[in-house]
């Protein structure tokens, strides 16, 4: 499974950490899974390049993706996808998360 959404609740704490003008757009890659006896077959990587390709059509300004910083493998897919790191932040759930960005094409 994969997902790309707006994040219309905490839209607004994006655009100031991002420092991003609030007439451009955000969408964000997020909630990939993966059963674990199908990983390290570049599954993620796949379902998020479809995913992105797709949305990239919608003519989205940006895309932002938030990794626990403790998730290695997921951490180096959003690098290997073209995201780099911006910030690492505490989310609003208490969790450190590294907050990724990339403009859309």
């Amino acid at each position: 499974m994969c997902k790309i959404f707006i994040p219309r609740e905490i839209e607004e704490e994006y655009y100031d950490i991002l420092n991003i003008p609030k007439s451009k757009s955000i969408c964000e890659l997020g909630g990939t899974l993966v059963l674990p006896e199908y990983r390290k077959k570049e599954i993620m990587t796949n379902l998020s390049i479809i995913t992105m390709d797709y949305f990239n059509n919608l003519n989205f300004d940006y895309i932002i993706s938030t990794v626990h910083s403790e998730n290695i493998p997921s951490n180096k897919i959003v690098r290997k996808l073209g995201f780099e790191l911006y910030v690492t932040l505490t989310t609003q759930s208490g969790y450190v998360h590294c907050l990724y960005w990339k403009k859309a094409k």
